[in-house]
């Protein structure tokens, strides 16, 4: 064979074999084949990656094998994906488990039991419910999984609010409770004031505390002291003519207007005779102001009761009024007796009222 063809041969397999070592290397290191490093960007030309066991990002492996997907990174963070309308995925192919983010709402939302949920409310199912523990500035709400305070501030003239155990607090509008109020167990301060209308629709039965100042005028007795207990100290109180005005200033002792009904003891009374009856009333002391009465049933019930007089009625000693009575009646026009004044007061009551005073 001539030589220069040999020449040829040889020089055409040197460069043949060249060619494919030169794209065995082209290909290792341009396509990201093999076990090797990627050099450059993988460009993946809207494709998908399919079937692969594990995908790490930002670390050479995934930590076990039951990891999917692992992602690390001291100064990275996760970007899901963003859309302007939850609409833009199709029914169809939304499944539980989806998380996106919602540019509109900026608020994250999971696809969960077949439709988009915030994840606020993904936190709990729908009939979990939320209890609600009370604390110093409000509730602890305690949905499944985790505990969420509800910090609600203190009610004031402008804002609603909560009702705190402690401090002061001022509360605008009219505030109506249907139900008992109760305030506190003990006096409350004398700067105490009400500046707007006091208004008890059922009236006061009990006053066990101090009602302190009272802006507006109140007709009638305006207690600026406690009711004291039977025996104790006396209080101020002020009296207003409800016709006048005239305001007078008064020490009463505690419980200083006191009803009782008293039984009319037996007695004997003659026509155009006076008697004198001593009671037994309790908690009367001696000089205590006394009003005595007869008791309005008795009195409107017995025909001729009405001429039988209460001349006076004195508190003689502690637990005793001395009573004058006197029988003022005329024999009948026709003669005939009158019915006697013992037998009109047998069986009747008086209406006994102790007024207590110590100064003016």
């Amino acid at each position: 064979m001539n030589k220069n063809l040999l020449r040829l041969i040889g020089v055409l397999g040197l460069i043949t074999t060249f060619s494919s070592f030169a794209r065995a290397q082209n290909q290792k290191m341009g396509d990201n084949l093999g076990n090797h490093k990627a050099v450059k960007d993988l460009q993946m030309g809207n494709n998908a990656v399919l079937n692969t066991k594990a995908i790490a990002i930002g670390i050479a492996d995934v930590s076990n094998a039951n990891i999917a997907l692992q992602i690390d990174g001291v100064d990275k963070a996760l970007l899901v994906p963003r859309v302007t309308d939850l609409t833009t995925i199709p029914l169809a192919n939304r499944v539980n488990g989806m998380i996106v983010y919602s540019t509109a709402e900026k608020a994250f939302y999971l696809f969960q039991d077949g439709e988009w949920t915030t994840f606020a409310q993904a936190l709990q199912v729908s009939d979990a419910g939320i209890e609600a523990t009370g604390n110093s500035i409000g509730y602890t709400l305690t949905p499944v999984g985790q505990k969420t305070m509800l910090k609600l501030a203190p009610a004031d003239a402008v804002n609603p609010g909560v009702v705190t155990a402690t401090g002061e607090q001022v509360f605008g509008g009219n505030k109506t409770f249907n139900g008992t109020l109760t305030v506190g167990t003990t006096l409350l301060p004398q700067a105490s004031t009400f500046n707007g209308a006091l208004t008890v629709a059922k009236g006061l039965t009990t006053l066990t505390g101090n009602i302190g100042t009272v802006a507006a005028p109140v007709s009638g007795i305006v207690i600026t002291d406690a009711v004291a207990a039977s025996g104790a100290a006396t209080e101020q109180v002020l009296v207003v003519d409800n016709a006048t005005g005239e305001v007078r200033k008064s020490v009463l002792a505690a419980n200083a207007f006191l009803k009782q009904k008293i039984a009319i003891p037996a007695l004997t009374l003659g026509t155009n005779e006076s008697t004198k009856i001593v009671l037994t009333v309790p908690s009367i002391l001696i000089n205590d102001g006394v009003v005595v009465n007869f008791d309005a049933a008795d009195f409107t019930g017995t025909a001729g009761l009405e001429y039988i007089s209460i001349i006076n009625a004195t508190a003689t000693g502690d637990n005793q009024v001395t009573v004058t009575i006197a029988d003022m009646r005329q024999e009948n026009a026709d003669g005939t007796a009158l019915v006697s004044a013992t037998a009109l007061l047998t069986g009747k009551s008086f209406t006994v009222t102790r007024y207590r005073q110590t100064g003016s």
